[in-house]
């Protein structure tokens, strides 16, 4: 007898669907009994471990001050000026200045004129603004566009962070190396966590309107050097979120990571001088 069988229909996956509330706050959080610690006295030398080997590479030569921002470390050079304008770096800064709002203030019933209200009111980003009235009708259009879709996605998406973890945003970090030969900077779009002196206990957090690459995963750890740079203290954790895609990356920041993160920044002082993405 010839039994005959039907071929099994394949199963499909469910489509991919990006985190949201109580689920992308404990991405963002992580496992609290797996924290890694970064050893104390590393972390407190981390500062002077970079100024001496600045020193060592720049040598005794006069030199310019040199300026090393996230964007130029994770892409490989020195900053010698900001980009041009672009449609991208406006969605960006409208982007990031809707999520600044939200995270203190809640969703926005028209987010995109309350962070343009926002900006007007910088003198700073007057040049930003001026630059948005010469596009053309059609890139505006598209432009909102893009940007709604951001915000929505935002408000749908976005945990509220309670008040006790003392959410910061667009916090601004510079550390001066070798004398005042080199100096890191860079802008976090959101810190949580209360500071603490003898512990890492802050989450660090990049927004992003592309789909994520390796570029933004250096850009982070460049961040999570900088700040225990400045302070003695790692964060726990960093993270990337994109308004585009829904993705998130998250890590814990442990001692192999910061080295990484050092010889990046490192390489990029003897680098060559080159022109920063947004």
């Amino acid at each position: 007898m010839v039994l005959l069988h039907e071929t099994p229909t394949p199963k499909t996956c469910a489509p991919w669907q990006p985190l949201a509330g109580a689920a992308l706050l404990d991405a963002l959080r992580g496992g609290r009994s797996s924290r890694p610690s970064v050893e104390g006295a590393f972390a407190l030398r981390v500062r002077g471990e970079l100024s001496d080997r600045c020193g060592e590479l720049l040598g005794t030569s006069d030199v310019a001050p040199l300026t090393l921002d996230r964007g130029t470390v994770a892409r490989g050079y020195r900053l010698s000026e900001r980009g041009d304008l672009s449609v991208e770096l406006l969605r960006h800064i409208f982007t990031s200045t809707i999520f600044q709002l939200q995270v203190h203030a809640g969703p926005s019933a028209d987010a995109i004129e309350d962070a343009k209200a926002v900006l007007e009111a910088d003198p700073s980003r007057r040049p930003l603004l001026e630059y948005l009235a010469t596009l053309a009708p059609a890139v505006r259009r598209e432009l909102r566009d893009a940007i709604s879709s951001d915000a929505r996605h935002l408000a749908e998406r976005w945990p509220s962070l309670n008040p006790m973890w003392l959410p910061r945003t667009g916090v601004s970090m510079a550390v001066d190396l070798d004398g005042g030969r080199v100096r890191l900077r860079g802008t976090c779009d959101l810190m949580v966590g209360i500071p603490n002196r003898s512990s890492a206990s802050v989450c660090m957090v990049s927004l992003k309107t592309t789909p994520l690459t390796s570029f933004h995963r250096d850009e982070a750890r460049y961040l999570a050097l900088v700040e225990t740079a400045r302070c003695g203290v790692p964060p726990f954790r960093i993270a990337t979120y994109s308004t585009a895609t829904g993705e998130l990356h998250a890590e814990y920041v442990t001692e192999a990571l910061l080295k990484d993160a050092m010889e990046h920044t490192l390489a990029a002082v003897t680098a060559p001088a080159g022109v920063p993405a947004p």
